[in-house]
């Protein structure tokens, strides 16, 4: 066996840093608390770097010239089972790695940017892929998950702009903010029935997530509300929903959302930025609203809250904006003592509320605020519109806006 020390320099603390407190590959690993140790040495064995803890092998580095990497099941009679941070981060030659089911852990960030790596093999015994794992492999065509797996952290396919399809296995019940965010071309996303709980802007920018918003522009996967950003107006949220994901209705141009029955959650910045809303009322049913779930919603003027026992996230940006009206003696009563909100006891008379008009800017076309694709997908449409029409005189952009057209 070819085995050196590399580096014997005092001590090397490997502290994994997990974006919210994701698990990691096994249930006897305390995924809170930094990996440390007070004497750990960095050996060599063919193209890999590693370090002994306990009787287990962790992968801290690999040749950067290394075109097809294998990693070895056991080194000295002990199992790999860990690829730790940065490992493989950047290295711009891998095309290929090849990881044994005796690993159960690869860390954050462990093969970010590997521009030229065009397929990956998680095995099964990997239970959940950590944040920014994969990030920026703009090569990657082709991952293949474990059987066993049960969660994608956040960003950790984000920018993947070769991947065209994934399947997400049976035992997935949540994938994280942007897993697979700005993944241009993955236009084929297979999702179980099992797979409910969806992050901000999980599918953002893929070719996929167009398709959807072109079917309906209310995007919904097991009646979940994953995006709204296309929305406008008024929307009527069809019953059997039964949760708003982060972002579902973020910097969308609603001026109104009827919430049904069905609807138990409003996660972490369900309605972020919709400037053009001005009341909702959330119905007894929802039991959860999440951080900064109304946050920037600067022309909000009343939310009523039904149920008197709804959690309310603790953070000031979850309800921002408006008069807070719900049960005397509620959580949202408490909510509003805390931050200094307006409360008005359901059932009481609500004060007449001024409208307080949204100051569009130069090419801020919906007027929501923002300048953003949206708005440049309206002028395109009315542009197409415009030049091809023999109607004379042709209809302003309000009026196309307005239009069926649209």
């Amino acid at each position: 066996m070819n085995k050196h020390v590399k580096v014997v320099a005092g001590v090397l603390a490997l502290t994994l840093v997990f974006s919210g407190g994701i698990a990691i590959g096994r249930a006897d690993i305390d995924v809170t608390a930094p990996v440390t140790a007070s004497a750990y040495k960095s050996y060599t064995y063919g193209d890999f770097d590693y370090v002994i803890d306990g009787e287990e092998i962790r992968i801290v580095a690999c040749n950067r010239d290394v075109k097809d990497a294998v990693i070895p099941a056991e080194i000295d009679g002990m199992p790999v089972t860990f690829i730790a941070s940065d490992a493989f981060a950047n290295r711009t030659n891998l095309e290929s790695v090849t990881i044994p089911d005796s690993v159960v852990t690869i860390a954050g960030e462990a093969f970010k940017g590997c521009t030229a790596l065009k397929s990956v093999n998680i095995p099964d015994s990997v239970l959940y892929i950590i944040p920014r794992t994969f990030m920026g492999c703009t090569s990657l065509e082709t991952v293949t998950f474990g059987e066993h797996l049960m969660q994608i952290g956040e960003s950790a396919f984000s920018g993947c702009t070769a991947l065209t399809s994934v399947v997400i296995p049976d035992s997935v019940t949540s994938i994280s903010d942007m897993s697979f965010a700005y993944c241009t071309n993955l236009a084929d996303v297979t999702i179980p029935e099992t797979l409910t709980k969806f992050g901000d802007l999980a599918f953002e920018d893929t070719a996929w997530l167009k398709a959807k918003q072109e079917e309906n522009p209310l995007v919904t996967v097991n009646n979940v509300i994953i995006d709204t950003s296309s929305c406008t107006g008024d929307v009527v949220i069809p019953d059997g929903i039964t949760a708003i994901t982060g972002t579902g209705f973020g910097l969308s141009s609603v001026t109104s959302v009827t919430i049904p029955d069905s609807v138990t959650d409003i996660d972490k910045m369900a309605f972020y930025g919709c400037k053009r809303l001005r009341e909702i009322t959330i119905p007894e049913n929802v039991t959860y609203i999440g951080e900064a779930a109304f946050t920037e919603c600067e022309n909000l003027k009343l939310i009523t809250i039904m149920n008197p026992d709804c959690v309310i996230d603790d953070d000031y940006r979850t309800l921002e904006y408006g008069i807070i009206n719900a049960p005397e003696n509620s959580t949202a009563q408490d909510y509003a003592e805390k931050y200094n909100r307006t409360f008005i006891k359901l059932g009481d008379v609500i004060p007449e509320i001024p409208v307080t008009p949204v100051t569009p800017k130069k090419g801020d076309v919906n007027e929501d605020g923002y300048i953003n694709p949206i708005d440049a997908s309206i002028i395109l449409n009315y542009y197409a519109y415009s030049s091809t029409t023999d109607d004379n005189p042709v209809m302003t952009i309000d009026e196309f806006m307005n239009s069926d057209l649209f």
